[in-house]
């Protein structure tokens, strides 16, 4: 039975916003070179205890699962990360070791007589066919001042008498091809893996119609269960676990419900937690989607257009550059230039297959400037992956350093490389429309495309936008705006 619960949203101001590691690299398209970090410059120390002494161990007591945890020097994995990683005997002194990128392998050395666990530098760990390049494990070690770092022949881990593997606070390591890094991090330590004595799962954790989040809980030996529901984006760390523990609300087992219907639109996390007898977090499970609505009143349609979709091609390898097909159009009735797609990759399109709900999804296409044309930030309702990681669009050119987007004569085209996609709960960003051959061919007509500088010259009515270049209904007394009359546009302290 569906239980719905009237739960109040908690207050967000205290929730750590920032996220810890990047998005799991899809399994069917080479991995994808995030946008932030590139520069070894984001690096940041942060001093700690050195591992206790070595000790020694047999290669049979190594073999094993292991829960790992490091300190992440990047900007996209800044903070504590945890992972789990799987290291294999391929003989008597070789190692293979699995967790610090997807599934690919690093080898070790083991000696048993020191009791140590030694990685080189330079492993190819995969090619990239998309890229056609090598992606590399590799090592290094804070200088002395703790503000940069030097290249190292290897990564030594230590066997502790309890089984652990200890690495000297000093020591980096990398994944990373040329021009960026997919993880990196120091300060690594590995916990054999212990079987649980509970369970928690939280699945179905998607988007629901009318705004209506659900999801399915199921646990067994936990004291409680507790939920926070938080406008906006907040990342499932330790810290924002706690707090749920502490100021969530109870909840059983089952189905879970909850209605965001008169909140504002975006982005929302709902955080789960399981909790032992004292108290003490167990586990956490944050889901991110966004809320929306139709606001049919606000929209007209305009008709059938020519889409061209470069996004989700040059994101999975679908074996195409791009795929042309007919999608529904709708224009606003107050701001002139101002599109969404209706469902560009629902039931009617050829990504049927990965569609996830019956509800609408939209791409929401700002050309009120035809010469400066963004994407605002849009969930799109599809799934490739199948893992509850639903994938998002945003080309939002002033926030992310992209290049606009263009309108001549009713054809909106973006550059390479000018759209960015994110999956899930994920804070990394992506590079899509990697070809270029993003398109929208708009329907002609009295409906259609008008010209900014002509048309909208009479206008007298301001419209005010964030420096992400969203359109803002309500702005907030104090805060800084673009503010566009006709077309006039000022920077403006509202």
């Amino acid at each position: 039975m569906r239980k719905i619960y009237a739960l109040a949203l908690l207050a967000a101001s205290t929730l750590a916003a920032s996220a810890n590691g990047t998005t799991d690299i899809l399994n069917q398209v080479a991995p994808q070179r995030a946008v932030f970090p590139e520069k070894t410059a984001t690096l940041t120390r942060h001093d700690m205890t050195k591992g206790a002494p070595a000790k020694a161990a047999s290669a049979s007591e190594i073999a094993g699962v292991y829960d790992a945890k490091y300190y992440g020097p990047l900007s996209s994995n800044s903070g504590w990360n945890t992972a789990q990683f799987t290291i294999s005997a391929t003989s008597d002194t070789e190692l293979s070791i699995v967790g610090f990128y997807s599934i690919y392998p690093v080898t070790g050395t083991y000696d048993s007589e020191a009791g140590t666990i030694t990685m080189a530098t330079n492993q190819v760990m995969l090619h990239n066919t998309y890229y056609d390049e090598d992606v590399y494990f590799t090592t290094g070690r804070w200088n002395d001042s703790g503000q940069g770092f030097y290249a190292t022949e290897s990564l030594v881990g230590t066997v502790e008498e309890d089984g652990s593997i200890s690495f000297d606070s000093d020591d980096l390591f990398f994944v990373q091809v040329t021009a960026g890094y997919f993880n990196a991090g120091y300060y690594l330590s590995l916990t054999p893996y212990v079987e649980p004595t509970y369970s928690f799962s939280v699945t179905n954790c998607l988007c629901a119609d009318d705004n209506l989040f659900s999801a399915t809980i199921e646990a067994e030996n936990v004291a409680d269960i507790k939920v926070g529901l938080f406008l906006g984006k907040y990342s499932a760390s330790d810290s924002n676990f706690s707090y749920v523990a502490t100021n969530g609300s109870s909840i059983q087992p089952g189905d879970f419900s909850f209605s965001f219907d008169g909140k504002d639109a975006g982005a929302a996390t709902i955080f789960f937690v399981a909790l032992d007898e004292s108290g003490n977090v167990l586990e956490g499970v944050g889901c991110r989607f966004y809320i929306t609505y139709d606001n049919d009143d606000e929209w007209e349609l305009l008709g059938k257009a020519t889409y061209t979709d470069n996004i989700v091609t040059s994101s999975y390898n679908f074996g195409v550059t791009s795929i042309d097909y007919e999608v529904e159009v709708q224009q606003s009735t107050g701001i002139e230039n101002y599109y969404r797609i209706v469902n560009p990759y629902g039931a009617s399109t050829p990504f049927s297959n990965y569609s996830l709900t019956d509800h609408n999804h939209y791409l929401y296409i700002n050309a009120y400037d035809p010469e400066a044309v963004v994407i605002e930030e849009s969930p799109i309702g599809i799934d490739v992956e199948d893992d509850d990681s639903e994938m998002w669009v945003v080309g939002l050119a002033p926030t992310y350093g992209t290049t606009y987007g263009t309108m001549v004569d009713n054809v909106i085209t973006f550059p390479a490389s000018s759209i960015l996609v994110g999956y899930g709960n994920g804070s990394s960003l992506y590079y899509s429309n990697k070809n270029g051959l993003f398109s929208l061919i708009l329907p002609e007509g009295d409906s259609g495309v008008k010209d900014l500088t002509t048309h909208n010259s009479h206008l007298t009515t301001p419209v005010y936008y964030n420096l992400q270049g969203q359109i803002v209904t309500n702005p907030v007394a104090g805060q800084l705006y673009i503010e566009k009359t006709g077309s006039e546009a000022r920077k403006i302290i509202y």
